[in-house]
């Protein structure tokens, strides 16, 4: 619950947020206007600004969700992605999506779209760490997986030629649009997504906001939470020979791979299977953190933190 806000608009710009945990790393959100011009950057402020905003306003309604305690939803693993098969748009399917902490918005099929009569009402890039592609979309009435609810949801019309490739009836894509809405036990180990569980036994680590999406200080930098990933990727060290290769949205981009990396979350050591450099320096955050990496983990989205592997419920 954010308490308080307290926004200063001027040459600087820092917000500050009395939540417990912290809600945003001082370091992404102090912003020098004569320096800090990249894309990235600016959305990371407007995003956070906005949020801040909306709590004087609405209070902590700004982020109030729709979701019971429930029976745990049943997950399919895909290459260490998390997909379900039973989320529902304005009333109809069941539709399989994939769960992607690393995407900001909802994708889904322009098949789809069609079929649900939805007009296309905007056209916007979507931006990918192989680079961009332009998209159109437009907002749904409501969306629904499991007990979980949450209305006027924007999605972006694509033809997930990426995801099709590890999953050929994929209808969608429910990103941080959707999630951020919720608090939810994510666990791979079990096969298993539980909105509004209790949270589990295990120790509370701060996460930040960028850009929208979750981001964890690690020994190697921060880095997004990103379920839709199987690779630990890194933006800001040199970039090497490109040998292999990664499918992002935006088409297959070349990388620079290395096998050899442990980075430590809270004091725990992580062995990535697969690491890659793309050379990415004007994002602020420092790469991508494969949430298969940590087996399972606990998502608060409404006090800003996560328990990575967690134990039994604290209840």
């Amino acid at each position: 619950m954010n308490q308080w806000c307290f926004l200063v608009l001027a040459s600087f710009c820092l917000v500050v947020s009395a939540a417990e945990p912290p809600t945003y790393d001082p370091n992404i959100i102090l912003s020098d206007a004569s320096s800090d011009n990249t894309i990235s950057r600016q959305r990371t402020y407007a995003d956070v600004a906005a949020h801040e905003l909306a709590h004087q306003w609405f209070g902590d309604l700004v982020t109030a969700s729709i979701a019971s305690p429930s029976t745990s939803l049943k997950l399919y693993i895909l290459d260490g992605r998390p997909f379900v098969s039973n989320v529902f748009l304005n009333g109809r399917g069941p539709y399989r999506f994939l769960l992607d902490t690393g995407a900001k918005s909802n994708q889904v099929d322009t098949t789809i779209a069609r079929e649900l009569g939805a007009t296309a009402t905007f056209r916007t890039d979507l931006f990918t760490p192989g680079g961009s592609i332009r998209v159109v979309g437009a907002r749904l009435a409501e969306v629904t997986l499991g007990d979980a609810h949450a209305a006027n949801q924007e999605f972006l019309f694509t033809n997930l030629d990426s995801i099709r490739a590890l999953s050929k009836d994929v209808q969608g894509v429910l990103g941080q649009e959707f999630l951020s809405h919720f608090d939810y036990l994510l666990d791979l180990r079990s096969k298993t997504l539980t909105f509004g569980a209790a949270e589990p036994a295990g120790d509370r680590v701060a996460t930040g906001l960028i850009d929208g999406l979750i981001s964890v200080a690690t020994s190697v930098g921060r880095l997004v939470l990103d379920s839709g990933t199987e690779t630990l990727v890194l933006f800001h060290i040199p970039m090497g020979i490109t040998d292999s290769t990664i499918r992002t949205a935006a088409g297959v981009t070349a990388v620079s791979s290395f096998a050899s990396l442990s980075l430590q979350i809270a004091g725990r050591d992580y062995h990535p299977r697969q690491s890659a450099v793309i050379s990415q320096p004007d994002l602020v955050e420092d790469g991508l953190l494969p949430l298969s990496l940590l087996k399972a983990v606990y998502i608060s989205s409404s006090l800003g933190y996560i328990v990575v592997d967690p134990g039994p419920s604290k209840r």
